[in-house]
């Protein structure tokens, strides 16, 4: 069954894991995860790039039991948080199995298509860029009587690269400087060592495939 398009603001901490060490010392504090997701990410574009060259992501997510078609804005910095505009549609399985195997985005019907279209790009020429596989541990976590939801990611890229990392999705811009203090102490008491992750998946996965 296909849900309502949903737009907003996605504010997020992304957190590099240097080390599979460092992952398994996470995921030993969360113990027993609120849900195990599997995804399969897959970014779309023309050969002459009109997605890219407006600022944008276009990306198909296949998960266990459901599908999300997002359109994401150029990542902009606030402080140590990614923001980024985002809108997405969440769609059956079945149907995200059929774009999946078509590129026939004309299928759907989402603010985010009618958004690339009033810009002149044509969506019948997008083809798959690119596609990586994340497996995500979600926990939610209190820190210091605050509520956080831990995306614990290990992604494999093309050539087998995997990266480990730690997202944290925050409501609002205030509550950025609270969350990496907060972080950092857990961090510190785990003895894992602390950097944020400047790139995103995306941007990475250009890199490893030579597309950047």
């Amino acid at each position: 069954m296909e849900q309502e398009n949903l737009e907003n603001k996605e504010i997020e901490l992304k957190i590099a894991l240097a080390s599979f060490v460092d992952y398994l010392k996470l995921i030993g504090y969360i113990g027993n995860a609120d849900a195990k997701i599997y995804q399969t990410n897959i970014f779309y574009d023309s050969a002459d790039k009109q997605v890219s060259k407006l600022g944008y992501a276009f990306r198909l997510r296949i998960e266990q039991d459901r599908a999300i078609v997002t359109l994401k804005s150029t990542t902009a910095h606030v402080g140590d948080a990614a923001v980024r505009t985002e809108i997405e549609k969440f769609l059956s399985i079945e149907m995200g199995k059929e774009l999946q195997e078509t590129s026939d985005f004309h299928l759907i019907d989402m603010p985010a298509i009618q958004l690339l279209q009033s810009k002149k790009v044509k969506i019948g020429d997008l083809k798959p860029l690119l596609q990586f596989e994340n497996e995500r541990f979600k926990k939610k976590i209190e820190l210091h009587s605050r509520n956080y939801i831990f995306e614990i990611d290990k992604t494999t890229y093309s050539d087998s690269t995997i990266i480990y990392e730690l997202e944290i999705e925050l409501a609002t811009t205030d509550e950025i400087e609270n969350a990496v203090s907060d972080v950092q102490q857990l961090f510190k008491s785990l003895d894992i060592e602390f950097e944020l992750m400047k790139k995103s998946k995306f941007e990475r996965a250009l890199e490893i495939a030579q597309l950047k």
